[in-house]
């Protein structure tokens, strides 16, 4: 049902009934209810498994990245505009306007759903604290939380063409305005060589 979903959100963004979706899936409306309750829970579903998906695709950047933890960090927050570049826009878009009504009518369901990318990006920002380049004593968890919160208003400013000023903006300057507060220089112009445990790969979330 979730793939007739997606479908339909592509072909007709979040205006899609709840009769497309039946006729779609070959599903009964008995069926429909039984598994979302109402069409909120069913774009929760499709949120999440966006998020779980998008995730793994993370990861593989992180450990493509090598062993700097300052890179890997940079490579989890890159991918997901790496991937918004190769994304239907009219299915990112419908996630997009969703996303934020999620967080006005579902917060706790939103904190929820992307749960998974906050443990991963605290583990990343706690690899770079051990090997000595986190140039702040706020806790990895806030900042992780921060990271997260930039990130996807990047994205749906990405997603939504929106400029102020005019101007659009590449990787480079979100990171740095991402990070600015965060990120130690490395030490006589060299990247810290890496402890073990900065190096170790995040922890599965749960």
């Amino acid at each position: 049902m979730l793939t007739a979903a997606f479908e339909l959100l592509t072909e007709k963004g979040l205006d899609f009934t709840v009769q497309d979706l039946v006729d779609r899936s070959a599903c009964s409306l008995r069926a429909y209810y039984q598994e979302f309750g109402g069409k909120e829970r069913l774009f929760l579903a499709m949120f999440e498994r966006v998020i779980a998906v998008g995730l793994s695709q993370e990861l593989a950047a992180v450990e493509a990245a090598g062993p700097d933890p300052v890179d890997r960090l940079r490579a989890f927050v890159a991918s997901d505009l790496d991937r918004l570049a190769q994304s239907r826009p009219e299915l990112s878009r419908a996630l997009a306007v969703y996303y934020d009504r999620l967080a006005e009518s579902c917060p706790d369901d939103l904190v929820a759903a992307m749960r998974p990318m906050h443990e991963v990006l605290v583990d990343l920002v706690g690899a770079c604290r051990n090997a000595g380049r986190i140039d702040t004593e706020m806790s990895d968890e806030t900042w992780a939380s921060l990271l997260l919160h930039w990130q996807m208003s990047v994205l749906v400013a990405r997603i939504l063409d929106i400029r102020h000023g005019g101007q659009a903006f590449a990787m480079d300057d979100v990171w740095t305005v991402m990070t600015g507060g965060l990120i130690k220089a490395p030490t006589n112009g060299r990247t810290s060589s890496p402890s073990p445990a900065s190096a170790r790969k995040p922890r599965k979330p749960h």
